[in-house]
């Protein structure tokens, strides 16, 4: 087996990071999710946990997301539950996506967009996604969210054939991934912590992809076709369908697809 080029390091990481504290982090070669390590061992807030592989990453809806070693980045944060952030779980999620494509640029110069609400995207296909789970107290009541961050920054190796088309980033091997982690989690925090929702949103929509195009989506278990009219205030994608306008969020539509 070829040694890992790019090896993933907790001091490394902290080298890199413009956040005027340091992180708790734990970084592991392999885990099944970094999402499900967080959750099942009461991390403190702000803590990062980083696997250089996962066995068993997960997406939206029960989805895997497929982690392979040493070309991604799989990372999860721990967020405290602020009541802001409760109030608007779709703009928290466009804000998550909002700081991926800012560290990216910052450091690469690479330009992604995002597909609604928490894919990250390259002309080639799908080359990240974002995952936002919570954590509750003895009164059931949210304390923490478990921000899962999956992004394939090297070349893909060949796999078998998924669902959709995915893609690498391509970032140069000059550029660490300790160095990337660091960026998007300064930038992730810094928008955490300001949370100017108009903000998040004007970005959010600037990248977001295919405004005006027909597509069809997945709501409550139904096929709708419609035209993309652009997001709201509330991170919910607005969709023209049969002479009216359905304000979707990801808790009823999902698999957003192009129409041919």
């Amino acid at each position: 087996m070829q040694p890992e080029a790019d090896p993933l390091d907790s001091d490394q990481i902290i080298k890199f990071m413009t956040t005027t504290w340091q992180p708790q982090i734990q970084v592991f070669d392999q885990l099944a999710s970094t999402n499900t390590y967080a959750s099942e061992h009461a991390l403190p807030n702000w803590a990062i946990v980083v696997a250089n592989q996962q066995i068993a990453g997960k997406g939206r809806r029960g989805h895997r997301f497929v982690s392979p070693a040493d070309t991604g980045i799989y990372l999860t944060f721990v967020l405290p539950a602020y009541a802001q952030h409760l109030k608007n779980p779709g703009v928290l999620t466009a804000s998550v996506a909002v700081a991926v494509l800012r560290a990216i640029k910052r450091v690469s110069g690479i330009q992604l967009a995002i597909k609604w609400l928490n894919d990250l995207y390259l002309p080639a296909g799908k080359c990240g996604g974002i995952l936002i789970e919570t954590v509750n107290d003895d009164t059931n009541c949210t304390h923490q969210f478990i921000v899962g961050i999956g992004l394939n920054v090297r070349q893909l190796p060949k796999m078998a054939q998924l669902d959709q088309p995915i893609s690498g980033i391509g970032v140069p091997m000059t550029i660490s991934r300790n160095e990337l982690i660091a960026a998007i989690y300064s930038e992730c925090c810094q928008l955490y912590r300001q949370f100017d929702s108009a903000a998040i949103l004007s970005t959010y929509r600037q990248h977001c992809l295919w405004y005006a195009r027909q597509v069809t989506a997945q709501v409550a278990g139904k096929a709708v076709a419609g035209r993309i009219l652009g997001v709201n205030d509330r991170a919910q994608l607005l969709l023209a369908s049969d002479q009216q306008v359905l304000a979707l969020d990801a808790t009823v539509a999902h698999t957003i697809r192009l129409q041919p």
